[in-house]
């Protein structure tokens, strides 16, 4: 294959990865295309993509990446298809939130773990990758003496994946530790009590299915796992697995799938996402 042809071909990969995912740092670009890197400048200036200066998990500044309308139009005019979910990014509101655009690159680390799994273990495979909320999004109605209360329940991402024969479906909440202790504990007693009335076979016709939280730092995981502790309902509590953010490694892509998780219970024990992990 020719120069000019594997830049096509690497410039298409990034079309559609930022069609997947809306925004991506350089770092998350060079890890789903294995390394290599696109010529990002003479994107721009075709304007095919836009570029944004934004802060990273550790909250360093880096390069953001999304898909502008005509990079949109090429991708699809490739595929000869619509370009669905994000087809491209409007320049005026990428500044709006850099927060938002933050949170969305923690969400988005997660399918670029997945998808760097799906390329190194032996069937290991990605069912769905969904962070569409009106796709993925429901509600709970909580009554209590004398009042109704409808809380909603719109987790970050929703996927499955399949390992050997094993194959889990999981909600995932990205936790930044901005939204208040009171506000997280109704909305884990919304998961819970959404859990005991079947909802996961309801909403997304699964059973095996769980709430998956990442935390930003060690503190912030014991309060949340009090939270689920304090609303008062025992069975399900085991629905909601916790772990650590820095598990989610581009580099070290396993480590999303070894014994780093931990329950609600007050106990030090820690499970894997599966019953059989890879060694490091």
């Amino acid at each position: 294959m020719t120069n000019e042809n594997t830049n096509l071909s690497d410039n298409r990969l990034l079309f559609e990865a930022l069609s997947r995912y809306r925004f991506l740092g350089v770092d998350q670009v060079e890890a789903l295309l294995d390394g290599r890197m696109p010529d990002i400048a003479a994107l721009q200036s075709e304007k095919t993509i836009h570029t944004l200066d934004a802060p990273n998990l550790s909250g360093k500044r880096r390069t953001v990446l999304a898909l502008a309308r005509r990079g949109a139009e090429r991708l699809a005019l490739a595929k000869g298809e619509e370009v669905q979910a994000f087809p491209y990014v409007i320049p005026s509101r990428l500044k709006r939130s850099l927060f938002t655009i933050e949170h969305t690159l923690c969400i988005n680390q997660v399918g670029v773990v997945l998808e760097r799994l799906q390329r190194r273990l032996f069937d290991f495979t990605i069912l769905d990758w969904e962070t569409v909320p009106q796709r993925i999004g429901t509600s709970i109605l909580i009554r209590k003496p004398g009042d109704h209360l409808r809380v909603p329940l719109v987790a970050d991402a929703f996927f499955g994946v399949r390992w050997g024969k094993e194959c889990p479906w999981f909600l995932l909440e990205v936790d930044r530790g901005t939204v208040s202790l009171k506000r997280m504990a109704l909305k884990f007693q919304g998961y819970l009590n959404w859990w005991k009335q079947d909802g996961p076979k309801a909403r997304f016709g699964v059973k095996n299915l769980r709430l998956l939280v990442l935390c930003p730092n060690e503190r912030r995981m014991l309060r949340l796992q009090e939270a689920v502790r304090s609303c008062g309902i025992r069975s399900g509590r085991g629905f909601v697995w916790f772990a650590l953010q820095d598990i989610v490694d581009s580099e070290r892509p396993e480590s999303f799938l070894k014994a780093d998780w931990r329950k609600a219970a007050r106990s030090s024990r820690r499970y894997s996402l599966f019953r059989t992990c890879p060694e490091p």
